[in-house]
């Protein structure tokens, strides 16, 4: 595993304020000191792994959004991108398929405890596949999740469209010019032949 660096990639300050909850209480929760839990929020110390998981299971329905910030974003994106892939393909009537994170087991545990954040490989890969997605926000959580789109853009089956228009006007030409080419093609080999005939 890469070198721990919490500060950055996990809020435990958040996370506690979020929840109304105070240190004395998360300490005692974990197991820990109140000055460890201190520690951990002025980035002098690291969360355990365990603690981590502690906080993810807990049986008070504390709301864990903003421990890891970089994995909640994962965890949005990844809905998002079911949930309106989904509707396309329900759109076409294809039969639902999920999208997974592409990564393996260790990067989404990276992520989850704060090891790191998402990729860019991965970022990279769902923007282009829904550039409606904000790269600045799936990496940095800086903006919005979505981007608005142009509205003066066509829709991906407006593209679609228009390539299968533009294709079937090339082919309705090409159909007249071989019309043309099989009229006057005979008589310009006769007249070809007819003049080579008389020289």
């Amino acid at each position: 595993m890469p070198k721990i660096q919490r500060k950055s990639l996990i809020n435990l300050t958040a996370f506690r304020q979020r929840n109304g909850i105070l240190q004395k209480a998360l300490a005692d929760y974990l197991g820990v000191s109140r000055g460890y839990i201190s520690m951990v929020e002025s980035g002098k110390s690291t969360l355990a792994k365990e603690s981590i998981e502690k906080i993810y299971n807990n049986p008070f329905h504390w709301d864990v959004n903003d421990l890891v910030p970089a994995f909640s974003r994962l965890n949005l994106a990844i809905d998002y991108l079911n949930i309106t892939r989904n509707e396309r393909r329900a759109a076409e009537g294809l039969p639902p398929a999920f999208f997974l994170t592409g990564g393996g087991d260790d990067e989404i545990e990276a992520i989850k405890y704060g090891y790191s954040g998402i990729p860019e490989y991965l970022v990279d890969m769902w923007c282009s596949g829904a550039p409606e997605l904000n790269r600045d926000w799936l990496l940095m959580g800086k903006g919005e999740m979505l981007i608005e789109e142009n509205q003066d853009s066509p829709s991906p089956i407006e593209v679609l469209q228009n390539k299968i228009d533009k294709l079937e006007a090339e082919l309705l030409d090409c159909k007249a010019l071989i019309e043309q080419m099989s009229v006057s093609l005979p008589e310009k080999v006769v007249a070809a032949l007819q003049a080579m005939s008389n020289k």
